[in-house]
This record gives structure tokens, sequence and C-alpha cells, in this order.
């Protein structure tokens, strides 16, 4: 048989969470490397190695994918960084600790912020996306109201402002430093800003007393 002839290797069958998987690899790798804006349906497929049809397939939309993509990236990094938590150390030592292991990810992959950014400001400029960006904001803020619940219950401490509004701070001062690095690309300043970050978060919490 000659090699034209030969026919082509077996590909086992994808199950949908499999090709939603690729596809969402697929749109991280366009989009970090030629930005938002060339991340067509058909660029995505084609990044991932797949028929242009199986995109509708997975995803009823684009903005159904650019609103998993946001959703992926923020939560996923807060449950990993607050895995690492010690609740015998300082508590100021702790939150800095946490802040300086989710930094490490931030300076690891620039242009996931980048695509982040970028998918943030369209999201305020397309109804459809905002309404899913808003919904996947609050899950973050759940995710990192119900975060910060665990780390006060592990290291014994109570906080003086509300969970919601200590969430709400938290994200805004991760995000806020992010932010600002991405057009300063100051790690020191980055980092001095967070260790600061982090003696004002221990600041609202106090030991719990003994029983």
């Amino acid at each position: 048989m000659s090699a034209a002839q030969t026919p082509a290797p077996h590909r086992p069958r994808l199950s949908v969470s499999e090709r939603r998987a690729l596809l969402i690899e697929g749109a991280w790798t366009l989009m970090k490397r030629e930005g938002v804006a060339a991340a067509t349906t058909r660029a995505i497929c084609a990044e991932a190695g797949m028929p242009h049809g199986a995109f509708h397939y997975c995803f009823r939309s684009k903005q159904e994918l650019y609103a998993e993509l946001l959703t992926g990236q923020i939560t996923g990094g807060l449950a990993e960084v607050w895995a690492q938590i010690d609740a015998s150390a300082d508590v100021r030592e702790t939150i800095l600790a946490i802040f300086l292991a989710y930094w490490d990810q931030v300076e690891a992959d620039p242009q996931a912020q980048v695509v982040i950014a970028e998918l943030t400001v369209l999201a305020q400029r397309d109804a459809e996306l905002r309404e899913l960006s808003m919904a996947d904001g609050r899950s973050t803020h759940t995710l990192a109201r119900t975060m910060l619940r665990q780390f006060i219950e592990l290291t014994g401490v109570r906080s003086s402002l509300p969970d919601d509004l200590l969430a709400e701070m938290l994200l805004g001062a991760l995000s806020g430093v992010t932010n600002r690095w991405l057009v300063s690309r100051d790690s020191a300043t980055a980092r001095a800003a967070l260790a600061e970050y982090a003696k004002l978060f221990a600041g609202y919490t106090q030991e719990q007393p003994e029983p």
C-alpha cells in the first residue's frame, strides 16, 4: 500500500467537555499570541485542531466562551493560591505569602493578564457578555468570601469588617496592583504594594479569645 493509500490514524471520539477544554486552551493560546480581536470562532477551532463546526457544538456563542475564560482564570488562580495557607504563621505573613503566591502566577504569564484586561473591557461594550461577566463577577466574589471564611477558621482570627466588604477589598487590591503592573512592569513596586496591603488586611483581624 502506498503512502497516499495509508489510512489516517484513528482518533478517539472526544466528549463535549474534552472538546470544550481544547477550545478554551486554543482560545487562550491564540489570544495571548495575537490578542482578543484575532480570536474568531474559525481561528479558535484551527488553533485547537478542530473543524469550525465544533465550536457551536460546544458553546452557544463566543460570549459564552469568553465568560468561561474569565471565570476559570480568576477562580482557578484564587483556589490554587489559597491552598497554601499556613495556619501556624503570623497573620500578616500568611496574607503576604498568599498575595506573593498569586503574584508569582501573574509574573509567570503576563499575557494571560493582558487577555483578561481585554476581555473585561470588551464585556462592558457587549450586552450579552456584560450580563455573563456580571454573573461571573458575583461568583468570583462569593468564592473570595468563602475563602476568607476558611482563612479565618484556619488561623483562629476574626475580622472587624463584614465578609462581603473584605472580599471586595481583597479582589480590588489584587486586580488594582495587577493592572498597574501591566502598565509599568515595575515588579519591585508591585511586591511592595502587596506587602502594604497584607499589613492593611492583617489590621482588620484580631485573634479569637480562648474558649
